[in-house]
């Protein structure tokens, strides 16, 4: 019950989040535009879904084989869709100033998580013999988020990029991710104290709640490479 309403909450929280985020930044700047609304509606719309996903999944768990089954393959759509819809705003203002570079990791990004909803998706690639091919695109898509910070930090500097990209929240959203994921698959606590946390607590619900902050970091970070990008004059030199 836990994990079905912390995502089903948690994708209520991100499908209501633009409402307010936009009333307060569309009159802030004049240079503000379409691009902007475009790729905070991405990143919404990939958390939101997400977590919906996840929910429905809970919610149908114990249905049947068959529905358990089709939850799953919705369970991991859900997270390839959140992982290209965070890494589109995070290209578009880490390569503010140059149009190629951002077509590009988009068009990289693009494939990838294609590439992960088929294998995702259908009923060949379940099989034991093609979890390596399953494994290394999600791995590639994970990468498609690295990729494109290294790649600014070596093209434009830290200093830049930490305000482009917001790295330190960057940093705190993978942070978050990782310990929720890191406890999942070591089964903290519940592998210390057995039975104790069926109900609360357990390892899984962590992952839930930490995936959640990690969304709103991964928000905190965006709106500040908004202000950045859009709070000062001249901010790709012409």
């Amino acid at each position: 019950l836990v994990n079905i309403f912390s995502h089903l909450i948690g994708s209520a929280l991100f499908f209501t989040l633009p409402i307010p985020v936009y009333y307060s930044l569309q009159p802030r700047y004049g240079s503000a535009t379409t691009a902007d609304i475009i790729v905070f509606s991405t990143f919404f719309f990939g958390v939101a879904f997400c977590f919906a996903l996840s929910a429905t999944f809970h919610i149908f768990n114990n249905h049947s084989e068959s529905v358990h089954v089709f939850g799953n393959q919705l369970d991991y759509l859900g997270i390839v869709i959140l992982m290209w819809g965070s890494t589109i705003p995070c290209v578009y203002y880490g390569f503010y100033c140059s149009a190629n570079l951002q077509t590009a990791y988009y068009t990289l990004v693009s494939v990838l998580a294609a590439g992960c909803v088929y294998a995702t998706l259908h009923p060949a690639f379940r099989r034991p013999k093609y979890r390596p091919y399953r494994a290394a695109m999600y791995a590639g898509l994970g990468l498609s988020f690295i990729i494109p910070i290294i790649h600014g930090v070596a093209k434009f500097g830290w200093e830049t990029q930490m305000w482009r990209m917001s790295l330190d929240w960057m940093a705190l959203m993978a942070t978050f991710n990782l310990v929720g994921g890191g406890m999942y698959a070591l089964r903290i606590p519940e592998k210390w104290y057995p039975y104790r946390f069926d109900v609360w607590g357990a390892s899984h619900q962590i992952m839930h709640c930490l995936v959640i902050c990690a969304g709103v970091a991964h928000l905190f970070g965006l709106l500040r490479s908004f202000d950045h990008v859009h709070g000062q004059k001249n901010v790709c030199g012409r």
